[in-house]
Protein backbone atom coordinates (compact mmCIF):
# COMPACT_ATOMS: atom_id res chain seq x y z
CA UNK A 1 0.00 0.00 0.00
CA UNK A 2 1.27 3.51 -0.96
CA UNK A 3 1.89 5.94 2.00
CA UNK A 4 0.46 8.74 2.04
CA UNK A 5 2.23 12.13 1.47
CA UNK A 6 2.89 14.51 4.41
CA UNK A 7 1.02 17.30 4.14
CA UNK A 8 0.69 19.98 6.45
CA UNK A 9 -2.40 21.42 7.80
CA UNK A 10 -2.89 25.07 7.34
CA UNK A 11 -5.38 26.02 10.23
CA UNK A 12 -4.19 28.48 12.69
CA UNK A 13 -0.70 28.94 10.58
CA UNK A 14 -1.59 32.14 8.93
CA UNK A 15 0.58 34.89 10.03
CA UNK A 16 -0.11 38.48 8.92
CA UNK A 17 1.34 41.27 10.00
CA UNK A 18 2.11 45.31 9.16
CA UNK A 19 5.19 46.82 9.38
CA UNK A 20 4.97 50.87 9.46
CA UNK A 21 6.58 52.31 6.70
CA UNK A 22 10.59 52.18 6.93
CA UNK A 23 10.02 49.38 8.89
CA UNK A 24 12.26 46.65 6.81
CA UNK A 25 14.65 47.99 4.52
CA UNK A 26 15.41 44.98 2.06
CA UNK A 27 11.54 43.11 1.11
CA UNK A 28 13.53 40.34 -0.20
CA UNK A 29 15.11 39.58 2.93
CA UNK A 30 13.40 41.21 6.06
CA UNK A 31 14.91 40.10 8.87
CA UNK A 32 13.34 38.63 12.49
CA UNK A 33 13.89 42.10 14.21
CA UNK A 34 12.08 44.12 11.75
CA UNK A 35 9.49 41.39 11.70
CA UNK A 36 9.30 41.38 15.65
CA UNK A 37 9.41 45.26 16.56
CA UNK A 38 7.27 46.84 18.73
CA UNK A 39 5.43 49.07 16.31
CA UNK A 40 4.77 46.08 13.62
CA UNK A 41 0.64 45.83 14.57
CA UNK A 42 -0.51 41.55 14.57
CA UNK A 43 -3.19 41.63 12.31
CA UNK A 44 -3.54 37.32 11.92
CA UNK A 45 -7.18 37.44 14.75
CA UNK A 46 -8.11 41.21 13.57
CA UNK A 47 -8.63 40.06 9.56
CA UNK A 48 -11.71 38.23 8.44
CA UNK A 49 -10.50 35.71 6.56
CA UNK A 50 -13.57 35.20 3.93
CA UNK A 51 -13.20 38.87 3.33
CA UNK A 52 -9.51 39.51 2.91
CA UNK A 53 -7.02 39.26 -0.27
CA UNK A 54 -3.60 39.14 0.13
CA UNK A 55 -1.20 37.52 -2.64
CA UNK A 56 -0.31 37.52 -5.55
CA UNK A 57 -2.63 37.23 -8.54
CA UNK A 58 -1.94 36.79 -12.58
CA UNK A 59 0.79 38.27 -14.47
CA UNK A 60 0.04 41.26 -17.10
CA UNK A 61 0.08 39.49 -20.39
CA UNK A 62 2.15 40.75 -22.98
CA UNK A 63 -0.75 40.08 -26.31
CA UNK A 64 -0.62 40.73 -30.04
CA UNK A 65 2.79 41.87 -30.48
CA UNK A 66 3.92 38.92 -32.91
CA UNK A 67 5.75 39.68 -36.16
CA UNK A 68 4.15 39.94 -38.88
CA UNK A 69 5.95 36.48 -40.11
CA UNK A 70 4.93 34.52 -37.11
CA UNK A 71 2.33 32.02 -37.70
CA UNK A 72 0.59 32.57 -34.03
CA UNK A 73 0.35 35.19 -31.87
CA UNK A 74 3.20 35.19 -29.61
CA UNK A 75 2.10 36.04 -26.23
CA UNK A 76 4.27 36.57 -23.34
CA UNK A 77 4.20 36.97 -19.60
CA UNK A 78 4.59 40.52 -18.23
CA UNK A 79 4.91 42.22 -14.89
CA UNK A 80 3.78 40.71 -11.76
CA UNK A 81 0.34 41.67 -9.78
CA UNK A 82 -0.44 41.71 -6.32
CA UNK A 83 -3.16 42.54 -4.32
CA UNK A 84 -4.17 43.45 -0.39
CA UNK A 85 -7.64 43.69 0.63
CA UNK A 86 -8.32 44.02 4.53
CA UNK A 87 -11.57 43.52 6.61
CA UNK A 88 -11.23 44.48 10.18
CA UNK A 89 -12.73 44.03 13.06
CA UNK A 90 -13.61 47.24 15.29
CA UNK A 91 -13.25 47.23 18.61
CA UNK A 92 -15.47 50.14 20.83
CA UNK A 93 -15.83 51.10 24.71
CA UNK A 94 -19.46 52.17 24.23
CA UNK A 95 -19.60 55.09 21.91
CA UNK A 96 -16.02 55.30 21.72
CA UNK A 97 -13.04 53.29 20.09
CA UNK A 98 -11.32 51.13 22.36
CA UNK A 99 -7.76 52.52 22.66
CA UNK A 100 -6.15 49.13 23.43
CA UNK A 101 -7.91 46.63 20.36
CA UNK A 102 -8.59 49.37 17.83
CA UNK A 103 -5.05 50.60 16.98
CA UNK A 104 -4.88 48.15 13.79
CA UNK A 105 -8.12 50.40 12.60
CA UNK A 106 -6.36 53.57 13.98
CA UNK A 107 -3.31 52.78 12.12
CA UNK A 108 -4.39 52.29 9.20
CA UNK A 109 -7.84 54.27 9.02
CA UNK A 110 -5.68 57.23 7.38
CA UNK A 111 -5.59 57.21 3.04
CA UNK A 112 -1.76 57.20 2.24
CA UNK A 113 -0.87 55.04 5.26
CA UNK A 114 1.98 53.53 3.43
CA UNK A 115 4.15 49.96 4.79
CA UNK A 116 4.60 46.60 4.33
CA UNK A 117 1.73 43.07 4.74
CA UNK A 118 3.94 40.31 5.90
CA UNK A 119 2.57 36.83 5.80
CA UNK A 120 3.73 33.88 6.97
CA UNK A 121 2.30 30.42 6.35
CA UNK A 122 4.57 27.83 7.42
CA UNK A 123 4.09 25.18 10.14
CA UNK A 124 3.90 27.02 12.89
CA UNK A 125 1.26 28.91 14.96
CA UNK A 126 0.07 32.29 14.05
CA UNK A 127 1.13 33.66 17.63
CA UNK A 128 5.03 32.53 17.14
CA UNK A 129 7.18 35.46 16.49
CA UNK A 130 8.80 35.71 13.24
CA UNK A 131 12.39 34.08 12.97
CA UNK A 132 15.14 33.58 10.71
CA UNK A 133 15.04 30.88 7.89
CA UNK A 134 10.60 31.46 8.31
CA UNK A 135 9.74 32.06 4.92
CA UNK A 136 7.51 34.85 4.23
CA UNK A 137 6.07 37.46 1.63
CA UNK A 138 5.87 41.17 1.88
CA UNK A 139 4.08 43.70 -0.03
CA UNK A 140 5.04 47.31 -0.05
CA UNK A 141 1.68 48.72 0.42
CA UNK A 142 -0.30 51.79 0.13
CA UNK A 143 -3.72 52.13 2.06
CA UNK A 144 -7.15 53.98 0.87
CA UNK A 145 -10.00 55.37 3.20
CA UNK A 146 -11.30 52.37 4.99
CA UNK A 147 -15.33 52.08 4.25
CA UNK A 148 -17.78 49.89 6.27
CA UNK A 149 -19.29 46.87 4.76
CA UNK A 150 -21.92 47.93 2.24
CA UNK A 151 -24.26 46.13 2.11
CA UNK A 152 -27.24 46.91 4.17
CA UNK A 153 -28.28 43.39 5.50
CA UNK A 154 -24.47 42.63 6.58
CA UNK A 155 -23.74 45.88 8.49
CA UNK A 156 -26.85 44.62 10.71
CA UNK A 157 -25.57 41.22 11.46
CA UNK A 158 -21.94 39.94 12.95
CA UNK A 159 -19.32 42.20 14.34
CA UNK A 160 -18.49 45.87 13.55
CA UNK A 161 -16.03 45.42 10.40
CA UNK A 162 -14.47 47.63 7.96
CA UNK A 163 -12.86 47.33 4.56
CA UNK A 164 -9.29 48.87 4.18
CA UNK A 165 -8.10 48.39 0.41
CA UNK A 166 -4.44 48.97 -0.35
CA UNK A 167 -2.14 49.74 -3.64
CA UNK A 168 0.59 47.23 -3.93
CA UNK A 169 3.63 48.90 -4.96
CA UNK A 170 6.28 46.06 -4.71
CA UNK A 171 6.41 42.50 -3.60
CA UNK A 172 8.08 39.59 -2.97
CA UNK A 173 7.25 36.58 -2.29
CA UNK A 174 8.69 33.44 -0.55
CA UNK A 175 11.29 34.94 1.04
CA UNK A 176 13.61 33.73 3.89
CA UNK A 177 13.94 35.41 7.02
CA UNK A 178 17.62 36.74 7.74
Amino acid sequence: MAETPGRTYAGEKLKVSFVPAGGIHDISAPTAAELNAETVLDLSCAAIKAQSKIGSTDSETIDGQAAICEDTNAKAWGQGNAEVTLALFRYFKGNKADPDRDKIFQALKTKGVEGFIVTRHVDKRFDEAYASGDEVSVYAVSFDQPHPVNEAEDRTKGYIRTIHNAQVTNFAEFKSVA
